[in-house]
């Protein structure tokens, strides 16, 4: 899954050096660190769906002192943050 996403995000032109930030990041938004070197394939529905909204914000700007202080939920809900 981690491959996948760094993949998308090449594709979706984040530079080389900050891909691996971006794909923590989003991982870690979208609750998805503890399934991280799984296949997408073995994955449940909600997990792929979660996949599927790291993808979308992969190329976004995220605020790491976002990612890291709020929970799950609470990032979930108010969504990414200015940068």
């Amino acid at each position: 899954m981690t491959e996948y996403l760094n993949y998308r995000a090449a594709l979706k032109g984040v530079p080389h050096r900050r891909i691996e930030e971006r794909v923590d990041d989003v991982k870690e938004l979208c609750g998805l660190k503890e399934v991280e070197k799984r296949l997408i394939a073995v994955l449940s529905k909600g997990y792929r769906q979660r996949v599927g909204l790291a993808d979308a914000l992969v190329a976004e700007q995220i605020c790491s002192s976002w990612t890291s202080r709020r929970s799950v939920s609470i990032r979930i809900r108010f969504g990414k943050c200015a940068s």
